[in-house]
């Protein structure tokens, strides 16, 4: 069998079984419809799938594609039965998410082009920035701006756009990083992820992490500084980050010590309101009834008495209502 492959523009993925799944052929999941480029008369090829079903990029309206013939699911040893497939969209333009050229768009497609004009629109209209490539990267970009990087410790010198963010002394040591935006240009300039600004989770080995702080106002103390640390962790960064566990016990495990880092801490429920009692001024007012019971009291003839203590009692009453702290709360039982 021979193998011919079609350079085809993509004219429709919405009447198909492309994003809405009803009870039609569940073989022609993710299909397009596509009109061959540069042939005499029009060809248009329906039903065209993925080649890959494990790793997709479903092309939108007017991106081009290489589509090819190959065996089907009904295919066996008495009979070959084809089935059209596409790859991935061609990188016509250099670009994340526009690779959009429209060759045959001008000659009527069995589907209304227009209904996917709004999309079309946006993709043209967000520039999306390209990753930093650095050599031996393997990056997997999506349309929006995510991207998952399988990257490196690297030699940084002039032979690349953009300095990382991370660093370190042994060359070629594993870096992941995942992240859901970037700072995009809009001439196609190379960035890097952001620490800042973004959702991003890095598993490092080796690396240190350049100019990543904890906050301008709240720096933790220099043995957590991640610019200095040069073993493996796991950083995850967002405006807001969310652990829950549905059955079983979340666990915070550490040999050295567990920081948090906040001005105000609640356990039990973002309703918490009970101060958890300051320990260092519980001490001293216990200090000053300590000393006040064993300065005793002084009577003459029955009288009633007057402690000799007293001061420390006033002090003691004048702490008592700092005892609450005002920065950790805890939910009453």
């Amino acid at each position: 069998m021979n193998n011919i492959f079609y350079y085809a523009e993509v004219i429709n993925s919405i009447d198909t079984d492309t994003y809405i799944r009803d009870k039609s052929d569940p073989n022609q999941l993710f299909a397009i419809d596509v009109k061959v480029c540069y042939e005499q008369n029009d060809k248009f090829i329906s039903d065209v799938i993925p080649m890959s079903n494990n790793i997709k990029q479903i092309p939108i309206i007017g991106e081009t594609v290489l589509i090819f013939q190959a065996d089907n699911n009904q295919s066996s040893k008495d009979g070959y039965r084809l089935q059209w497939y596409y790859m991935m969209p061609n990188n016509i333009q250099s670009s994340i998410n526009n690779n959009i050229l429209p060759i045959n768009s001008r000659v009527s497609p069995p589907h209304n082009f227009d209904e996917d004009k709004e999309f079309t629109n946006i993709v043209k209209d967000k520039p999306i920035s390209p990753l930093q490539p650095y050599r031996g990267d393997l990056l997997i970009e999506g349309r929006w701006g995510n991207s998952l990087r399988f990257g490196s410790t690297i030699k940084f010198k002039e032979n690349y756009s953009v300095k990382p963010s991370w660093s370190g002394d042994k060359l070629g040591d594993p870096i992941i990083i995942l992240s859901n935006n970037k700072d995009n240009k809009k001439l196609k300039e190379f960035v890097i992820e952001l620490f800042e600004k973004n959702s991003l989770l890095m598993l490092t080995s080796t690396q240190k992490l350049n100019d990543f702080n904890f906050g301008k106002d709240r720096q933790l103390r220099k043995y957590t500084s991640e610019s200095d640390f040069s073993k493996s962790q796991l950083i995850g960064i967002a405006d807001r980050i969310i652990l829950k566990s549905n059955e079983d016990l979340l666990i915070a495990d550490s040999p050295k010590s567990i920081v948090l880092n906040s001005p105000k801490v609640q356990i039990g429920s973002d309703q918490a309101n009970t101060g958890i009692p300051n320990g260092k001024v519980l001490i001293e007012i216990l200090k000053h009834l300590f000393q006040a019971i064993g300065a005793g009291a002084t009577s003459a003839g029955g009288a009633p008495c007057t402690t000799n203590g007293i001061d420390d009692i006033t002090a003691g009453l004048s702490k008592l209502q700092n005892l609450n702290s005002k920065k950790y709360f805890i939910e009453e039982d």
